[in-house]
């Protein structure tokens, strides 16, 4: 029975994520980040902007990939993050969003923030890895595997 509220808030916080109005960006911005804050919630917000991303809508998917991409550059939202594999994959499909949107979505403000918020996204991710443990060396080989 609380399943189905449950994927409501989901689906309510999709359409606002895909907003492309600042205030309204900073706002769920923040309210993800908080979420966040607390155990389990990083992946109870990664999995559905997993599959947000295949979205049929260009410009609210490039909204919620954006807004995604800022959230999970946040050192309390990776904190929280019990399965960093799926942050890697996310990242891999950003990766894969950027150079094949179309030109007209340069014209949006979410694609624009994408090439500017990857670099630290990715930074944050690989640190979050840690130095020696198994999860550094899978983060390693994802960016090997990514950019080489």
């Amino acid at each position: 029975m609380e399943e189905a509220p449950v994927q409501e808030g989901w689906l309510a916080l999709h359409e606002f994520r895909a907003d492309e109005r600042a205030p309204v960006c900073r706002r769920v911005q923040d309210a993800c980040v908080r979420l966040c804050g607390h155990p389990g919630q990083s992946d109870r917000l990664l999995t559905p902007a997993l599959h947000w991303m295949d979205s049929d809508d260009r410009e609210p998917q490039l909204g919620v990939v954006a807004l995604t991409t800022e959230i999970f550059g946040k050192k309390t939202t990776l904190a929280n993050l019990a399965d960093k594999s799926g942050l890697r994959e996310f990242l891999t499909r950003v990766l894969a969003v950027v150079p094949d949107a179309p030109r007209s979505a340069s014209r949006l403000d979410s694609y624009r923030r994408l090439p500017t918020a990857l670099p630290g996204r990715i930074a944050a991710c690989v640190a979050s890895a840690g130095a020696t443990s198994p999860l550094a060396q899978a983060t390693q080989a994802w960016l090997k595997n990514e950019f080489c």
